[in-house]
């Protein structure tokens, strides 16, 4: 299946302004707003065979920031 960016970040005109952006190019992307989203949303893209190729996550995001979601995704 596809390769896609994720864009993680609490501020929805980040994410969507980040998307925009990069869709521009051509390039997939799926957005999460916050570490625990995302790992969500991973785990059910991976079960559809689908991967992450490369996130743009935000420090700092409530319920989990995004050192501790690298920290959990390398995991």
């Amino acid at each position: 299946m596809g390769k896609y960016i994720m864009v993680i970040d609490d501020s929805p005109t980040i994410r969507v302004s980040v998307e925009f952006a990069l869709k521009a190019v051509g390039l997939p992307v799926e957005q999460a707003e916050n570490g625990m989203d995302a790992l969500k949303k991973i785990k059910a893209m991976t079960e559809k065979g689908e991967t992450i190729a490369m996130g743009i996550v935000d420090v700092n995001m409530p319920q989990m920031d995004g050192i501790t979601f690298i920290k959990n995704f390398r995991k």
